[in-house]
């Protein structure tokens, strides 16, 4: 019997590169989107995800922030343009943006059970 396969692509975050980049010292999960906290632990980050449409939390894999920036890791080619330099949190802060764009990191063969 015959299996269906499939080529599917995902994305990888190195977790050492990170680590080392962007002092990072915690990981949290937030509606899909991963949290990657440093020593400060700003939960302001938490409104900036609840303040993205529904496609941009599709489309987002990470969020870091550290000292007044924010970087994004995103599972698409490019990062939505309103946020391509930066953000404003709800108490007025403004925090410069980085991007990331992940897709086709990775791909790895699926087979279907018959």
């Amino acid at each position: 019997m015959r299996q269906d396969c499939r080529t599917e692509t995902f994305s990888i975050l190195d977790v050492e590169d990170i680590k080392a980049a962007y002092r990072l010292t915690g990981i949290s999960s937030y509606r899909n989107t991963l949290v990657l906290w440093d020593e400060d632990t700003d939960t302001r980050v938490f409104d900036l995800i609840d303040d993205l449409t529904d496609v941009e939390r599709q489309l987002l894999l990470a969020v870091h922030e550290h000292e007044g920036s924010v970087l994004f890791f995103w599972k698409s080619t490019e990062p939505p343009k309103r946020l391509e330099r930066g953000v404003h949190t709800p108490d007025g802060d403004y925090w410069s943006a980085e991007h990331r764009c992940m897709e086709g990191r990775s791909s790895c063969c699926i087979c279907d059970e018959p």
